[in-house]
């Protein structure tokens, strides 16, 4: 039986996706003080940038 794929280079690439999660919350929690920017991003959304971020789910 093969072994799929490579450990060491499948675990680099999640430490690299997770570092990466990692630096954008810090980014983005530095510019978020309250629960409505939080939840609404400070209500700066426009309709197009709200409509593409719910076709994205």
């Amino acid at each position: 039986m093969t072994a799929v794929g490579n450990p060491a280079l499948n675990i680099g690439i999640f430490v690299v996706f997770i570092a990466i999660t990692l630096v954008f919350g810090y980014r983005a929690s530095r510019t978020n003080k309250t629960a409505p920017d939080y939840y609404a991003a400070g209500r700066s959304f426009t309709g197009q940038q709200n409509g593409v971020a719910i076709a994205g789910d």
